[in-house]
């Protein structure tokens, strides 16, 4: 800030003097508190974009969660108990389901079974398959014997890219209850 000073005499001859500022800014001092002010909005702005895309990925990925879960509890809600579980009864019991390659059987080694559909969530398509095998660490010849569920949900992110989930989980088969 510059500041002009100006001596006079006032009316009893005494010498006094005059302070006259010029309060306020330069143009170089606007323009550079102009530049700051857009720097850091430009640096709030891209951190809540940023944010509001991880969001948007994390609704999707929710989605497909929530698919995945309610295809296990589907699956859970099978005759488990039965010896075997025909296609039918796999096909109707799991909601959207377009594809199941055999049926579900205990106490031998079963061929792997796969279960495959389709579901939308908030108008984006999910593409599921649950893989049914046999779990390794279990003898064959076990009547209770255990299976591994590996269910994954796959969709297109709007943004671009196929994304996926994947989930595995033990089942056993239940005690027949009389």
């Amino acid at each position: 800030m510059i500041i002009y000073q100006r001596y006079f005499f006032n009316v009893g001859g005494k010498k006094l003097r005059e302070k006259k500022s010029h309060k306020g800014f330069t143009l170089a001092e606007v323009v550079l508190s102009v530049g700051i002010m857009g720097v850091i909005i430009l640096l709030i702005s891209s951190v809540f974009i940023s944010g509001l895309y991880n969001i948007k990925k994390s609704k999707y990925k929710i989605a497909a969660l929530n698919i995945a879960d309610k295809k296990l509890t589907e699956l859970k809600n099978l005759p488990l108990c039965d010896n075997t579980i025909p296609v039918s009864d796999i096909n109707s019991s799991i909601y959207g389901t377009d594809f199941v390659t055999g049926a579900l059987t205990w106490g031998s080694s079963s061929p792997d079974i796969t279960v495959q559909g389709n579901e939308n969530i908030n108008n984006i398509p999910y593409r599921y398959t649950i893989k049914i095998s046999e779990y390794n660490d279990n003898p064959p010849d076990d009547p209770n014997n255990i299976k591994k569920v590996n269910i994954e949900v796959k969709w297109k992110d709007p943004q671009g890219g196929d994304k996926s989930i994947r989930t595995i989980t033990l089942i056993a088969r239940p005690k027949k209850t009389y």
